[in-house]
């Protein structure tokens, strides 16, 4: 892994080691459902994947969430949290104003895409690990209002 320079949306920066892979809290802000994909194997579990040389870690997320879900959004912050080993979780806002609350994915390994409000059953890793990071996420949101 290498060194990157991270900016954050308020313009700060700090160095930090290049992930190897980016997990995606990708949040409605005003409802704060997020969104969860069921890959075939695993479970539920947040989108995201690797990140590919050359790319940003806020590229990745952007791209790992647009494979895995079709949904686009913006990147709010890039928190650092100690329970991800080479990885990186990225909090992005998105605007879904469609219909459906669940969809099929056009990624082959993913079975269906929903919003959630609670952790779901059959959850790919702990539940401890999610609880964790919209924890976080629910923090950062009441210092910013």
């Amino acid at each position: 892994m290498g060194t990157s320079l991270l900016r954050f949306r308020d313009g700060a920066t700090t160095m930090t080691t290049k992930p190897r892979w980016v997990i995606v809290l990708a949040i409605q802000p005003v409802s704060g459902h997020w969104l969860m994909v069921q890959h075939h194997e695993r479970g539920w579990e947040l989108p995201g994947g690797r990140v590919e040389k050359g790319e940003s870690v806020e590229s990745a997320a952007l791209r790992e969430l647009r494979e895995e879900t079709g949904a686009s959004g913006k990147v709010a912050q890039i928190p650092f949290l100690d329970t991800l080993e080479s990885g990186m979780v990225v909090f992005v806002e998105i605007n879904h104003t469609g219909v459906k609350d669940e969809w099929d994915s056009k990624d082959p390994k993913i079975q269906r895409v929903s919003f959630h409000q609670e952790i779901p059953e059959g959850l790919y890793w702990g539940n401890e690990e999610l609880k964790s990071i919209l924890d976080y996420w629910r923090a950062s949101r009441t210092k910013v209002s």
